[in-house]
């Protein structure tokens, strides 16, 4: 069989996001939140953290041109929904702030959260930043959702535990090396769904991530004499993906009396909504297959002894970051091994 961890690691270190050790993203942080602290003028204490995939460790590098790197940012304000009945408003108050202290920044309210995209730096990179406003009622969360203009029956104050969510992420398993590969499997994932889908309603990382939560198992050997665990990033993405495959269920279109696949996901904190209940029918199919696929060529790379074939295989899925080992190469690796084998011991 191929060694295809290697190529796995060598795969990860590649699209592996790692915050901490990014300057220009530790800035923009850093500035948007005391620009919130200094131009935030409400009559309601506040406080932040952070979220989304910096938050839980599963980031990866963005595909998307126009984003080179995103940040979520959680505004949690101390006051009741009642004290300001539209959200969009709590947005506003948001969006006002961040336009003192970047001017020259794109900033939008969107359904989710106040965007701010900063473009053209000195670096040439764009750095979009998610500010996720929260009505916090004594401990209990309510995200404000709603666009702009959106009309009342379009915006509201949904119940939310975002780091109740976080932590159920960040301490999934207590062994540090299992959690490690649980994060590696979820950033192949989330570069396949990246590489893969470009519709509104996509497959989306929380939606991966949370599948992992349920779906995910650690996969290593450990060696009877020596007690070492060697991780097998292949067997465990596999096993992930099929687990995924297996909870899909067959759900009847009455409208179109067709049978559909969908897979139900659902959030593991308030408000537990399907994540994925936005994907129609047809996405939800596409979904599917798009899976298979996938499903197929990792139980072919687990048996074959074709290294070329195996990694040309996973690039067709996870794209240029996973790097196809030439046949040349493949030929000078065996008739160099070939030559080790021959050569007389003394």
């Amino acid at each position: 069989m191929v060694d295809m961890q290697k190529h796995f690691t060598n795969f990860h270190d590649e699209i592996k996001l790692d915050y901490e050790d990014n300057s220009l993203l530790r800035d923009y942080r850093d500035q948007v939140i005391s620009g919130l602290e200094d131009h935030l003028d409400i009559d309601h204490s506040f406080s932040h953290f952070l979220q989304g995939s910096y938050a839980m460790h599963t980031g990866i590098k963005s595909i998307d041109e126009n984003i080179d790197f995103d940040i979520d940012i959680a505004l949690s304000i101390d006051m009741k929904r009642e004290d300001c009945v539209n959200p969009v408003t709590a947005k506003k108050w948001v969006k006002e702030a961040m336009e003192k202290v970047f001017p020259s920044a794109e900033i939008k309210i969107k359904k989710p959260c106040v965007t701010i995209s900063f473009a053209g730096d000195s670096n040439d990179e764009n750095v979009h930043v998610d500010i996720a406003i929260y009505a916090n009622e004594d401990g209990n969360y309510f995200l404000a959702k709603g666009k702009e203009f959106s009309s009342r029956e379009n915006r509201c104050w949904e119940e939310a535990d975002p780091k109740e969510l976080k932590d159920k992420i960040t301490n999934s398993y207590a062994d540090v090396d299992d959690r490690k590969q649980f994060r590696r499997c979820i950033r192949y994932l989330k570069r396949w769904k990246d590489e893969k889908f470009n519709q509104e309603n996509r497959p989306n990382g929380i939606g991966i991530t949370v599948s992992a939560l349920e779906s995910f198992y650690p996969y290593s050997v450990t060696d009877a004499f020596s007690g070492k665990k060697t991780y097998n990033d292949l067997d465990a993405l596999d096993n992930f993906v099929k687990n995924m495959l297996n909870s899909f269920s067959e759900t009847y279109n009455f409208e179109e009396d067709t049978w559909y696949s969908r897979l139900k996901v659902y959030l593991p904190v308030k408000p537990r909504t399907d994540i994925y209940e936005q994907m129609t029918d047809k996405q939800m199919n596409d979904f599917k297959d798009k899976l298979k696929n996938l499903s197929e060529d990792l139980e072919y790379a687990k048996n074959t002894l074709d290294e070329h074939e195996a990694t040309k295989r996973m690039n067709k899925h996870f794209g240029d970051d996973f790097i196809i080992v030439s046949e040349e190469e493949v030929v000078s690796k065996a008739e160099s091994n070939a030559f080790v084998s021959d050569y007389p011991s003394a």
